[in-house]
């Protein structure tokens, strides 16, 4: 299931930051991913993680956009990008599209639950983007990947390992025990020696135990991506 939807907010449009200057290609690896404080039209909230990868385009998972019990989208959310203790790079409270491909209606699958967001406005032209790529199973498989993620206190925590490919949608890693308090929605991404940027090829979804799932960016999620605006090259 795919739906679009067009949040408009009674907030002012903010992107303000704390420290002159663009992100540099190594800050970037942590200002270009926000902190999402989210609110429901049920009235639930949660945290979660989203990850810029586009000049005006955020990835994450879709249960940051859809309530995981109610089954009812985001009402407004405010995004921290690189967020500290007391601080924050950028923060957006402003209004954005959003398009999820989940439903919970007859409860939590993990299968579909992805979803990305368009801004109005250039906000990665501060904080940066990733890349992002669809990858086949013989692409993935044996691939070590590096995982960001926030804790529910708002602390940026990293992870990496080798996934397993669990189907055409998803794959799976044995989480570090720091990464079992982080918020779902951050992006799951090669980052060899030598790359400029970090390629996203997935999004942290869910875990059962240690193991983490993610589900994959596929080929149908960036045409959508693109016929909905997101500056894609």
């Amino acid at each position: 299931m795919k739906k679009r939807i067009a949040l408009i907010t009674v907030l002012a449009l903010l992107v303000c930051a704390l420290f002159a200057g663009s992100a540099s290609a190594a800050d970037m690896r942590r200002t270009a991913v926000a902190y999402m404080n989210i609110t429901f039209q049920c009235g639930c909230s949660r945290c979660g993680t989203g990850t810029m990868i586009a000049s005006n385009g955020m990835i994450t998972a879709g249960h940051n956009l859809l309530c995981p019990t109610h089954n009812k989208p985001v009402e407004k959310c405010n995004f921290y990008f690189n967020r500290r203790t007391n601080d924050y790079y950028s923060e957006y409270s402003g209004p954005f599209n959003y398009t999820y491909y989940c439903d919970f209606s007859n409860g939590y699958n993990s299968e579909n639950d992805i979803g990305y967001i368009v801004f109005p406005s250039n906000v990665g032209n501060k904080t940066g983007w990733y890349g992002f790529s669809v990858e086949s199973d013989d692409d993935l498989k044996w691939e070590y990947c590096h995982m960001y993620g926030y804790t529910s206190a708002g602390v940026l925590t990293a992870d990496w390992n080798q996934i397993e490919v669990e189907s055409a949608k998803q794959i799976s890693w044995e989480r570090a025990s720091d990464f079992r308090d982080v918020g779902e929605g951050g992006p799951v991404y090669y980052d060899y020696e030598g790359l400029e940027y970090p390629i996203v090829v997935a999004v942290y979804t869910s875990h059962y135990g240690s193991t983490g799932y993610a589900r994959r960016i596929t080929n149908q999620i960036y045409k959508d991506m693109k016929e909905d605006g997101m500056n894609l090259n």
